[in-house]
């Protein structure tokens, strides 16, 4: 069975972290607009417990190196 969730991500001492998860996308925005730094928003799709693909939705207070 294929599903997803959304994910929010903090970065705290430069290293990302995942601090929680919801099936619906208008709880992971309410979440990630009350966070302050550097925070992600991450959709991720699942077949079972495998994860397929992750795409990031949003990115806030930190910029990607690019290279």
């Amino acid at each position: 069975m294929r599903w997803e969730q959304y994910e929010v991500w903090v970065c705290a001492a430069d290293h990302w972290q995942l601090v929680c998860s919801f099936v619906d996308i208008e709880i992971a925005l309410a979440v990630i607009s009350a966070r302050k730094g550097p925070v992600r928003l991450l959709r991720a799709v699942f077949e079972g417990a495998k994860r397929l693909e992750e795409h990031t939705l949003i990115e806030i207070g930190q910029t990607r190196e690019l290279g």
